[in-house]
């Protein structure tokens, strides 16, 4: 007579504990655990080297840390970055105001140079060519182009430091280009300004000009560089925004008079319907209205 067979016994791993009193579970999940921090490390070292600068509270947004655990230990303990006292504070509608910026050490560019194998121009290096009358408005950038990423609208974006750094009185040279995601405009490159106050006379008709030499601008394949430019502006300025930009308005050349004032000439160009069109305007972070474009 046969005996019968005995069942395997096979312990279940997360109760089987490893040399240094851990389940292997637990050890999976470390491992995880620290594959998530490396990737959020090295987003925080693509934001900081496309912008200059960060903060706290907007870097750890823009990487997905609420916590700001990852920062913190770039700042502390791995020395991959710095951070200053701000001249001017750093305000952002949505973090209000904050009294430092990071940027890049030494340590971090060499590290990004390991991670991407690009090496980049970093001014920011030296803490005098820190631009902190421009943090606000940098820090905008950061916010919207995380919000863009979120809710899937573009697919990837290239800061101002990365757009044809010799282009100075050409046509414009946007804050943001970013590179739309959605079906039937896949591919396509929008302009992005952030406007956090307004302009006027000269140098808005300066501006109004350089958008439109922009939007008429052509590739080698003959199509237009720029689909549309997207202003994210401050709610009270809007309206005198829009009506600038709209179809019949007049841009005027500006002639420097006998007693060095500027004063308004003949007119420049009248934006034409097929410009106004491509000009849109949205209320800072409100995002949710870009699937007009879609």
């Amino acid at each position: 007579m046969s005996q019968p067979k005995k069942k395997a016994i096979v312990p279940e791993q997360s109760s089987t504990p490893s040399n240094d009193g851990r389940s292997i579970v637990e050890k999976k999940s470390m491992t995880t655990q620290l594959i998530d921090s490396k990737e959020k490390e090295y987003a925080a070292l693509e934001l900081l080297s496309r912008f200059g600068l960060s903060t706290r509270k907007v870097a750890s947004f823009c990487i997905d840390d609420p916590k700001g655990q990852v920062i913190r230990s770039m700042l502390a303990k791995k020395w991959l970055c710095t951070h200053r006292n701000s001249k001017v504070p750093a305000f952002t509608r949505t973090f209000q105001a904050e009294h430092e910026v990071i940027t890049l050490t030494a340590l971090g560019l060499r590290m990004f140079y390991q991670y991407r194998g690009q090496d980049i121009t970093y001014h920011e290096i030296n803490p005098a060519k820190i631009n902190y009358t421009h943090a606000s408005h940098t820090l905008e950038g950061q916010i919207a182009v995380k919000n863009m990423l979120m809710h899937g609208l573009i697919r990837d974006y290239e800061t101002e430091r990365m757009i044809d750094p010799e282009n100075k009185l050409g046509p414009k040279k946007f804050d943001l280009v970013v590179i739309l995601n959605g079906e039937g405009c896949f591919g396509k490159r929008v302009g992005i300004e952030i406007e956090l106050s307004a302009k006027y006379e000269k140098a808005m008709c300066e501006t109004r000009k350089r958008i439109c030499q922009s939007l008429m601008q052509t590739n080698s394949q003959d199509e237009v560089e720029y689909a549309y430019v997207f202003y994210f502006i401050e709610q009270p300025i809007m309206q005198r925004y829009e009506a600038a930009f709209s179809a019949g308005a007049k841009i005027y050349h500006w002639l420097l008079n006998s007693k060095r004032k500027y004063v308004k000439g003949k007119i420049d160009l009248e934006i034409p319907d097929y410009l106004a069109a491509r000009i849109l305007f949205f209320p800072i972070r409100n995002l949710k209205t870009l699937a007009v474009v879609q």
